[in-house]
């Protein structure tokens, strides 16, 4: 059994699953897991532990943003690459929610 985190939740999937999970990735396709009734892609997927908070922030229009690879993209849209001179608060490092009003 192999537990994946999937954005905030989390599946366990047999060796089976798993193993089909991670060949269907390979091609970037979504793979439909019957028992959990779910389609799971590679996108938010990792397995063990959750990484740091700092690679999700919140943005000032109230959306977030993932960073993958050193680079930041919109939760909603994974494809879409984020522009930083629109979203300065990702060149500061800091979060929305902590930042404090003077």
């Amino acid at each position: 059994m192999k537990t994946i985190n999937y954005g905030k939740a989390s599946f366990t999937l047999t060796e089976e699953e798993f193993k089909k999970f991670i060949k269907a990735t390979e091609n970037s396709k979504r793979v439909y897991i019957p028992r959990l009734e779910v389609f799971l892609s590679d996108m938010f997927i990792w397995a063990g532990e959750k990484p740091d908070d700092n690679n999700r922030k919140l943005l000032h229009d109230g959306s977030y943003a993932i960073k993958r690879f050193g680079e930041w993209y919109s939760e909603k849209m994974p494809d879409a690459k984020i522009q930083l001179k629109y979203y300065p608060e990702l060149l500061k490092d800091e979060d929305v929610e902590t930042k404090r009003l003077s």
